[in-house]
């Protein structure tokens, strides 16, 4: 179960990249940079399974966050509006570091907040990318006029839709599904890793010989398994040895003193 698990997150690491890199290109740099550091830690850290998962749910809710706060989408709502004008529409790209980052609808317009004039354009607030239109709409065509929608602290900041864009909603499903799995995926390694048995160390006998206390049996699946091992149950056997002269007074006593601590 527990490697079904860890496939299934190195599988949708992948998926959820690609998809990323497509929609959301500068997000997707997160996935990208954490899938080295789960593959080379995983090789290294297989001892520590939980260590991985954790890192997992780590960059998923760095995603997850990405697409719920680092937008303006769920404020804009709340935001005051002003009359504005287009000034331009048409299809363009945006690249940073030779990267392309945007490309979609880059709708320029102007407004006004009280007397003083301001210009933006939906390219470097990326609200349309991904919208997969084939042509521009008529609302934002040059010379329309539309309600802008600008940020009461700051003018200058606005957007043309209070909608949450496409891409944001890409970032937060894929950062969700993620953190569910890798949440799923560490818990169930810690629960299992509490609940295997520990191995109690051998007893060694003055005269060489060694006595090692009864182990314990395998549980079935599904059976209950102690989180810690049962010290009467140890004792009460080692004593069934002692009564059928298996081991000698001496071997018995230093047996017992070993499980005792």
């Amino acid at each position: 179960m527990t490697a079904k698990l860890f496939l299934a997150l190195y599988v949708g690491l992948i998926i959820v990249m690609i998809v990323l890199f497509i929609t959301n290109f500068p997000v997707a740099w997160i996935f990208f940079g954490f899938l080295f550091v789960a593959v080379f830690g995983g090789m290294m850290l297989l001892d520590r399974p939980y260590i991985i998962a954790a890192g997992f749910l780590l960059a998923s809710l760095s995603v997850l966050g990405v697409g719920l706060f680092a937008q303006q989408s769920w404020q804009v709502n709340t935001w005051p509006t002003a009359p504005g004008v287009i000034t331009g529409s048409q299809f363009c790209t945006k690249s940073v570091n030779h990267g392309l980052v945007y490309w979609g609808p880059c709708i320029e317009y102007r407004y006004r907040v009280n007397g003083q004039t301001f210009e933006a354009n939906s390219k470097d607030t990326g609200e349309f990318a991904q919208s997969w239109w084939s042509r521009i709409p008529d609302n934002y065509q040059e010379d329309r006029e539309v309600k802008v929608y600008y940020d009461p602290n700051n003018p200058g900041i606005s957007r043309l839709t209070a909608d949450i864009s496409p891409r944001d909603w890409i970032t937060i499903i894929v950062g969700a599904v993620m953190a569910a799995l890798s949440a799923f995926t560490l818990f169930w390694v810690l629960l299992n890793r509490r609940g295997t048995p520990q191995t109690l160390a051998p007893v060694n006998l003055p005269d060489g010989r060694t006595v090692r206390p009864p182990r314990q049996a395998r549980p079935r699946r599904g059976a209950h398994t102690p989180t810690t091992p049962d010290i009467a149950d140890q004792l009460e056997k080692l004593a069934e040895l002692h009564q059928k002269q298996a081991i000698t007074d001496e071997e018995y006593t230093l047996a017992k003193k070993k499980l005792l601590g």
